[in-house]
């Protein structure tokens, strides 16, 4: 369709910030406290803050349909602010990594996840 593509820093992975032997109870550690993160990381706040900003700023910018593609914890931590936190941690269990949601929203709010 020859489209243009733009990119935001706002939509990449959480940095955090080292390496973590056991992901899995660190990602249940920051689903549990938004505010949780290692030494020169980012916690799930952090990552909304500026996921915030780039979904903003792209449906600003935009009309019609959308694709916004990103990292499962920041898409993540989007749907959950646009569910009003009923996309959560059980959710996130449930990504295939990588996968693809296609989501209606009205207001700001996600009316429904196909």
């Amino acid at each position: 369709l020859n489209l243009k593509i733009k990119l935001l820093d706002g939509l990449k992975e959480r940095n955090i910030g080292e390496w973590v032997k056991d992901f899995s109870s660190f990602c249940y550690q920051q689903w549990n406290d938004f505010d949780y993160k290692l030494q020169e990381g980012e916690s799930l706040n952090d990552v909304r803050v500026r996921i915030l900003y780039a979904y903003h700023k792209i449906m600003s910018e935009s009309s019609g349909n959308v694709i916004i593609c990103g990292h499962g914890t920041s898409l993540s931590v989007l749907l959950n602010e646009l569910t009003v936190h009923k996309f959560s941690y059980n959710e996130f269990l449930e990504l295939n990594m990588p996968d693809v949601l296609v989501f209606n929203t009205k207001n700001n709010c996600v009316e429904s996840i196909l």
